[in-house]
């Protein structure tokens, strides 16, 4: 876990800010984590910040962009940016869109590490996408993990070696077997299996090969 984060803020709502900044002073208080914050308001500002090489997380709803803005600039132009942004620079989505396009879109154009819906945000919510987002480890609210575990809807988002994982995992093998089985390590593993927990929308190992096996994956 680094010790310092620069955060963008692209056209974030005031109030998703204000709360987001009270839970960004208590990770600051208990894991002693500075965040250097930047705020772009038009599509200009957001792609020189993108220019900048320093961002760490950027917070955005996209939609909130005209198709086109006044200095000319294409919505798109920003998509593409962010599509195309080193690996290390997470995407955090704010949407009031709940249709299965719009999701759909977004994770295929932009990949974001995390999701969440602004109806279901809240103060709770938002301090444990945080944990998680400074954990390296994907967020996504509700309605979200709802799409993404519908038959079909998240196949992209199971590697070959997530699907590996499941099936050794329905076959009864323990975490440390499992490792003689695949090339990675055990904490490796079990992050893997706990971005999966998220994904499913469960909480127990045996729920979720149940929730893989009605969805069809093993």
């Amino acid at each position: 876990m680094r010790k310092s984060y620069h955060i963008l803020y692209i056209n974030v709502p005031w109030h998703v800010m204000e709360t987001f900044e009270r839970v960004i002073r208590e990770v600051k208080r208990e894991k002693e984590i500075q965040f250097q914050i930047s705020k772009a308001y038009t599509l200009g500002q957001a792609l020189s910040f993108m220019d900048d090489g320093s961002i760490d997380l950027v917070f955005l709803d996209v939609f909130i962009f005209p198709a086109t803005d006044w200095e000319g600039l294409s919505r798109n132009t920003l998509v593409k940016k962010l599509h195309e942004r080193p690996p290390r620079i997470g995407v955090v989505i704010f949407s009031s869109y709940t249709d299965h396009f719009h999701i759909r879109y977004m994770f295929k154009n932009l990949h974001p590490m995390g999701f969440v819906i602004k109806k279901e945000m809240c103060y709770k919510e938002m301090t444990t996408a945080l944990y998680r987002l400074i954990d390296n480890t994907p967020y996504y609210s509700r309605t979200v993990v709802g799409y993404l575990t519908e038959q079909g809807a998240n196949t992209y988002l199971l590697d070959e070696e997530n699907h590996l994982l499941l099936y050794l995992l329905s076959r009864f093998y323990t975490m440390k077997m499992i490792t003689k089985k695949m090339t990675l390590s055990l904490s490796a593993l079990e992050k893997r299996k706990r971005r999966l927990k998220d994904l499913f929308g469960v909480e127990k190992s045996s729920e979720l090969i149940k929730r893989a096996k009605e969805e069809g994956f093993i």
